[in-house]
């Protein structure tokens, strides 16, 4: 049994997204044979939230350095290496769960941006903390293969793949793991009584939007191809369960209010199609079971190949038949395996074709019902952590924290101990814009003076 400290960036609370689902359902299975310990920003209360026997930490609390001083390994996702800076010097063996590709999600987010400086600024800031992420983590998790061979290609660049490593290691399964973010092991609770919400209403049963209106999803292909299903079906019902992040800390994307406004242009608001809040995550299966048809459809990107779509395993627990965008790796299989059709990302017709089966094939909705509950038994979450459970048996690590990476000095720019690292660069930008390069030398003046000792003591002060 080790004793093992999960860092999860993201809020719990009774509506959870998908990194929050993720080591929510991580921490349950982790706990049956490990001591664990889930750190979150702001740890709710109430006794809805079953951890399986875990311990709950404060993220940002007194205790975080002292319980990960004591464990014998230490989870980290996103951010927050960056901001906990501490554990990179740590000797506690490090493991980055590189779930999602964020540098290419964050590609989405940033084209939307302004042009010029706003949209590098955002991408630099975000390839910087992954980069660092690479640097100092002893064991990564990819969400599937073909994610793992983007991350082994960015580990060989920055020197982590080496011929010590591949001799001893030829697939190099001790520094990439692949876990997916896997379906509940349990059954889903009776449902016998289907949501009070116009959606659900007079018996219809809805096609369902069952995650969030992210900007690298494609809600609007999906809108358009339903209007012309309506036309055909005055009854038809589209209702998507996640429209503001339940985290308030995550700042609004575009997303949601360019669907509402395309509903709204449609004809179809509040009277076909209608938006939800966020479903509780606990309610969310009574939602599922009473709907026609999940519906996900995406953009045709680079974070599209790389995705692992988390609220399609719902799809799936459920026994929901789907219809999802072709081009991901989860959507993919479930088209292969009969649990869903395909349509290719912005054809609105293959989309329009594919409800308008849906609806009227009852057969065909039986056999894809049947399909999804076989490849959510292949998908629970104690048969994709294996890779983690071996690392936890004995954990160790692959990064000599005493030898300095010779390969890395051309991305000192990203790098946390640099001057040029992309955060600075970005503050250095704001104060030439508003003080000049007089303004941006007094600043670095200042900076170097409190460095060596020099500000604020008595008769002294820095050159300007």
């Amino acid at each position: 049994m080790s004793r093992v400290l999960i860092l999860c960036p993201d809020r719990l609370g009774p509506r959870l997204a998908g990194t929050a689902m993720r080591y929510l359902e991580m921490t349950r299975v982790l706990s049956r044979t490990h001591s664990v310990t889930l750190a979150v920003p702001a740890p709710p209360a109430g006794a809805w939230l079953d951890l399986g026997g875990a311990q709950l930490l404060a993220l940002d609390g007194p205790g975080l350095r002292r319980q990960a001083a004591g464990a014998d390994a230490v989870l980290v996702q996103g951010y927050t290496l960056r901001k906990l800076s501490w554990l990179a010097k740590s000797d506690v063996p490090l493991v980055v769960d590189l779930y999602d590709p964020a540098p290419l999600a964050n590609l989405e987010i940033a084209s939307r941006l302004p042009g010029g400086r706003a949209r590098l600024d955002s991408h630099e800031e975000c390839l910087g903390f992954t980069l660092e992420q690479l640097l100092h983590g002893d064991f990564f998790l990819a969400a599937h293969e073909r994610a793992r061979d983007f991350w082994l290609g960015m580990l060989t660049a920055l020197g982590r793949v080496d011929p010590d490593s591949a001799a001893s290691d030829g697939q190099l399964l001790r520094l990439l793991g692949v876990v997916p973010t896997g379906v509940p092991d349990r059954e889903p609770p009776p449902a016998s009584v289907p949501p009070s919400h116009p959606a659900y209403a007079g018996g219809r049963r809805p096609f369902v939007w069952s995650g969030g209106i992210w900007d690298w999803m494609d809600a609007e292909t999906l809108l358009r191809a339903f209007a012309r299903v309506a036309e055909k079906t005055p009854s038809a019902a589209l209702l998507f369960l996640g429209t503001r992040h339940p985290n308030p800390d995550v700042p609004p994307q575009g997303a949601p209010a360019r669907a509402e406004a395309l509903a709204r242009e449609l004809g179809l608001l509040d009277r076909n199609v209608f938006f939800g809040d966020w479903v509780a995550y606990d309610e969310r299966h009574r939602w599922l079971a009473h709907a026609l048809a999940g519906v996900s459809l995406h953009g045709d990107h680079l974070e599209t190949r790389f995705a692992w779509r988390t609220r399609l395993l719902d799809h799936l627990w459920l026994g929901l038949p789907s219809l999802v965008s072709r081009g991901d790796t989860l959507g993919e299989r479930m088209e292969r395996g009969g649990a869903a059709l395909g349509a290719n990302p912005g054809d609105a017709a293959a989309v329009e074709a594919g409800l308008n089966l849906l609806l009227e094939d009852a057969a065909l909705r039986e056999g894809q019902a049947a399909a999804a509950r076989r490849l959510a038994a292949e998908l629970r979450w104690p048969r994709v952590i294996g890779p983690l459970e071996s690392f936890l048996k004995a954990p160790y690590t692959t990064r000599r924290r005493d030898q300095r990476l010779r390969y890395v000095d051309y991305l000192k720019e990203f790098l946390p101990h640099s001057p040029l690292h992309s955060a600075g660069l970005a503050r250095m930008r704001r104060i030439y814009a508003r003080e000049g390069g007089g303004g941006v030398v007094r600043r670095a003046f200042r900076r170097a003076a409190r460095a060596v000792g020099l500000e604020g003591r008595p008769g002294r002060r820095p050159e300007s």
